[in-house]
């Protein structure tokens, strides 16, 4: 299962319990910011969030058991580690030897880069 189906049923079971995004991050005692980023998909959640939300939302451990297969991520085992660094980190830094950083680009070197690429079109 994909973690988007794991956001649908974690949605679905809010929903059946008649609990709101700041009710559910209460009863757990998450943030709401942390809640509406897992339910938006832009952090990634963890067996501690599936599992304290089975519990508020009384789902029978349901949660937990469906994120198992939506962890078994398609990814490189070298990138399993990276999301939680990116999580704690203050500053993320990004080497490209090979390009230059967009802010100081020409507009004839973004054409280039663009056309390179194939997503560049007159």
């Amino acid at each position: 299962m994909k973690v988007e189906m794991w956001i649908r049923a974690l949605k679905a079971a809010r929903a059946g319990a008649e609990v709101s995004q700041e009710g559910l991050a209460t009863l757990i005692r998450w943030s709401p910011s942390t809640v509406a980023a897992i339910e938006t998909g832009r952090r990634r959640p963890t067996m501690e969030f599936a599992v304290a939300a089975d519990e508020a939302l009384n789902t029978g451990g349901l949660l937990a058991s469906l994120l198992k297969p939506a962890e078994g991520s398609s990814s490189p085992t070298w990138f399993e580690s990276w999301p939680g660094h990116e999580e704690r980190a203050i500053r993320l830094c990004n080497f490209e030897p090979c390009l230059v950083p967009g802010l100081l680009q020409t507009e004839e070197y973004a054409r280039t880069v663009f056309s390179t690429g194939g997503l560049y079109r007159s």
